[in-house]
């Protein structure tokens, strides 16, 4: 596996967690905007927070998808001129570094425009006051509730900027790379072909199991980029055109759906790394302390497992 394919390997892992982590974090404040009985509603400071981590959310996931598409690019390059100059480039560690680098850089440009969509503001007319018999609070304990309104840079002008930004952000974000995953795919498919009828017509035929199994990762990985992010994409392009109360209903049942998967596909990520990279197993080896035959020997195991059950 190359060198560089590893290091965007790791930088995806870490998009993914800072994904994961955002999205447990700010999991009860969706429940606890308008507070209960007995609990008050979150603060502006809390709102403005719990939006700043979102964009931050909107940001790694952006950059997880393209780099995904890069680590395809790269293994087709691997497959199809391997000894050639460029992809001796392509392969070297820092090249990953600084793909990771200008995956952030211009990610981040989105994410501000995408930060700026709305302004919170306490609410001059709705408040909250706690029930009667609430421990904590007394009857005069009056806080405004806070509200959530697009910014007047997305409005102004009949909403041309922020419709101009969900058309690019939706085509860059998602559709963009998603057309790409499969076209990708179906190279890296036939150049795995030809790598293995060109090895059968060797006078001493060589199996190259690293190759195929680094192969079979990155189609992994960028089927299940496609899958999720696909119609968040298109549904995102299409509220340009359509505004209507139901569409957008539909658009965030779509995007809510779309996020599971997201969410399933993150959590496998390490697990499929594990088990198709030696590598990625000597790197954990090496951090978590484990010895060397222990997790060579779970490995197997887990191998085996899985072809068994392929065989029945």
């Amino acid at each position: 596996m190359t060198s560089s394919v590893i290091t965007i390997m790791l930088g995806i892992a870490c998009f993914d967690m800072t994904s994961m982590l955002i999205t447990i974090g700010t999991n009860n404040m969706l429940y606890g905007t308008e507070g209960s009985e007995c609990s008050p509603p979150a603060t502006l400071l809390s709102f403005k927070v719990f939006w700043f981590f979102i964009a931050i959310r909107d940001l790694v996931r952006r950059s997880s998808t393209w780099l995904g598409v890069l680590m395809a690019f790269i293994r087709f390059v691997g497959l199809k001129f391997g000894t050639q100059p460029i992809f001796q480039r392509l392969a070297r560690p820092v090249f990953g570094c600084y793909a990771i680098i200008c995956s952030i850089v211009l990610s981040f440009i989105l994410s501000v425009f995408y930060w700026l969509r709305y302004d919170f503001v306490d609410s001059d007319t709705d408040t909250w006051k706690p029930s009667n018999g609430c421990p904590n609070y007394s009857p005069t304990d009056i806080r405004p509730i806070v509200s959530q309104k697009p910014s007047k840079l997305f409005t102004d002008y009949d909403g041309v900027v922020g419709k101009v930004f969900m058309l690019i952000n939706g085509s860059i974000s998602k559709i963009i790379p998603c057309l790409l995953l499969p076209l990708l795919t179906i190279l890296l498919t036939f150049e795995l072909q030809h790598a293995k009828e060109v090895r059968k017509s060797l006078i001493v035929p060589v199996k190259d199991n690293s190759t195929e199994r680094t192969t079979i990762l990155v189609i992994f990985m960028t089927l299940s980029f496609f899958i999720a992010e696909l119609p968040i994409g298109t549904a995102l392009a299409l509220q340009v055109a359509y505004t209507d109360i139901g569409f957008l209903f539909l658009a965030t049942f779509v995007t809510h759906m779309c996020n599971a998967l997201f969410t399933i596909n993150s959590v496998t990520h390490c697990l499929v790394f594990f088990i198709m990279s030696s590598q990625y197993r000597k790197t954990v080896q090496t951090y978590i302390g484990i010895p060397r035959q222990t997790l060579e020997t779970t490995t197997r195991s887990t191998v085996f497992s899985i072809s068994k059950k392929r065989s029945i």
